[in-house]
């Protein structure tokens, strides 16, 4: 499979979530909102709807929500390509997020007071998204030891949510994409997902060991569906690699689609990956 280069969903998906939506799209679609498009026969080829594999999202990290006025959520991130490990917290005003993390086989610290006696260090930033400055906090661990990352944090005191951000220069990336644009009220919707190895592009079987997607509905409610790579939930050939899963949406609207994939990579350290798709379903 192909793999194009990255898009700007996730540009989307963050504003969808930090910021007011705009005005939902036309969802009651007649005759009269499509175009008549004509040409030469060389023309035509360059008219044609694009191919939905090709309009898939890279992703080379794992966004993980955290919800706000939580009293606790924890965290099981697998520590990938220590030499250049990063968390980034990703929230208006989470400032007042009250964070602790545990290294390997140790005990939990506050990550902000002390986690420079742990040799991580913490920077402050800004993200930019779209036209948009989120405040961001970066944390870079050097040296850390292989294995899971423990990580609790309380937003009882805030009103903010927003993300926690897992990276790593790893060279393996998730490819993920929804497979049909006609999404309509009714009609099936595919989502499909891969690792690959972005030094190639080539796509990789035996690496995903589990897959899964979160749905969040325009009415606020939230759907998982589980992913299998068994060759009958679009997914092509069964134990290529390549994972899918479909939900039926019954109302029009902006759904959020975040699909999570973990697994060993070839190299055999741990990997978490997340794609977040927004998908506007007609009428």
């Amino acid at each position: 499979m192909r793999i194009p280069k990255p898009n700007f969903l996730i540009f989307l998906l963050l504003s969808a979530y930090f910021v007011t939506a705009v005005a939902a799209q036309k969802n009651d679609l007649t005759n009269a909102d499509f175009k008549q498009l004509a040409g030469t026969a060389e023309e035509i080829p360059q008219m044609r709807l694009p191919n939905p594999a090709d309009l898939g999202l890279k992703s080379k990290t794992a966004m993980l929500p955290i919800l706000a006025n939580r009293t606790v959520q924890k965290f099981e991130i697998p520590i990938e390509n220590a030499d250049d490990f990063k968390l980034m917290l990703l929230a208006p005003n989470g400032e007042s997020w009250r964070i602790k993390l545990a290294l390997p086989n140790a005990n939990f610290f506050n990550l902000r007071q002390d986690g420079n006696l742990h040799g991580i260090e913490r920077t402050e930033s800004f993200y930019g998204l779209g036209d948009e400055q989120f405040p961001a906090e970066v944390f870079s661990f050097k040296g850390v030891a292989s294995g899971v990352l423990r990580v609790e944090i309380n937003t009882s005191e805030s009103r903010s949510a927003g993300f926690l951000v897992v990276s790593s220069e790893s060279p393996y990336r998730l490819y993920s994409y929804i497979n049909t644009l006609e999404t309509v009220r009714g009609n099936s919707v595919g989502l499909i997902a891969s690792l690959f190895d972005n030094k190639n592009d080539a796509a990789l079987a035996g690496n995903i060991r589990e897959s899964s997607v979160r749905i969040e509905t325009p009415n606020g409610e939230i759907v998982r569906i589980q992913m299998f790579d068994d060759g009958n939930h679009n997914d092509a050939a069964a134990d290529d690699g390549i994972f899918g899963g479909a939900f039926v949406p019954t109302q029009a609207g902006k759904f959020v689609a975040q699909i999570t994939a973990k697994g060993i990579t070839p190299n055999g350290e741990s990997f978490i990956r997340t794609g977040e798709h927004i998908v506007d379903v007609a009428a």
